[in-house]
Parts: C-alpha cells; structure tokens; sequence
C-alpha cells in the first residue's frame, strides 16, 4: 500500500509546515503598524493550524512505520521555504507568506498525487484537507493585498 518515498514525501512536508509555523511565529511576534491588532491575531490562527497539520503529518509518517524529522536542522535541511528573520513590513510578511502557502500547496498536490498513485488512501484524506485550507486562506491574504 505504501512505500518510502510517502514516508520520505512526507517528511520534507513536515519540514515546510515546521518553517512555516516559526515564521508565522515569528510574524506574529513582530508585527508592527495599524494592521497590528488584525494581523497579529490572523498570524496565531495561521501558526495554531500550522501546529495541529505539523502534528497530523508527523503522527501519518510514524502509521505509515516511517520516523519523523524532528529536529531543526532536519526541517532546515528538508525544507524548500526560506526562513525570514528580517524585520519586514506588515504588508511583507503578508505577501511572504501569501508565496509560502502556494509553494506550500504545490507541495502538498505533490505528495498527494504520489499517494493516490500508490493507493495510500488516509494520506490522500489528509492532504485534501490541506489543500482546501490553504487555497482559502491563501485567497484570504491575497484579498488583504489587494489595497
């Protein structure tokens, strides 16, 4: 039903969603401007659900018998985000991680087709869900650009 390259697919997705979450955590820290209060509040809600997929992802490679990255310097070598310590605009980080979800999607229609191809159906459940979470909120801050 399944093979490696899941487990091994879905370890360098756990890595994107670790690196996003830190930089949504990172945002949120250091937002700053009259979009504080908005922001702020949307950057935890973003970082709260980045933490319940971290956990999904993870707990999905230890069912399939695989052993999950969990260290920073396996999510920083698996990862295809770039991490953002910078002290960015609020506008920026928005339009950061507007790029981010979509790399973040992609990845996600990645693993998910190989699952599908190799009928790994609970992975293919899951990965649905994320995609239909991040197409939304990624429209959601694409709106917020649009000023």
């Amino acid at each position: 039903m399944t093979d490696h390259g899941a487990v091994k697919e879905l370890g360098k997705l756990l890595a994107d969603f670790a690196v996003f979450y830190q930089k949504l955590r990172g945002y949120h820290w250091n937002v700053v401007g009259k979009d504080f209060f908005p922001l702020h509040a949307k950057f935890e809600e973003l970082y709260v659900a980045a933490a319940e997929s971290i956990d999904e992802i993870a707990e999905r490679i230890r069912g399939l018998g695989g052993n999950p990255p969990c260290t920073l310097a396996e999510f920083l070598k698996l990862t295809t985000l770039v991490e953002d310590n910078s002290q960015a605009s609020a506008e920026a980080m928005v339009a950061n991680l507007h790029a981010d979800m979509g790399k973040l999607n992609d990845h996600v229609k990645k693993v998910h087709t190989h699952a599908e191809e190799i009928g790994d159906t609970g992975t293919v459940i899951i990965l649905e869900d994320f995609i239909v979470s991040l197409e939304k909120e990624r429209w959601m801050l694409s709106s917020y650009l649009q000023t």
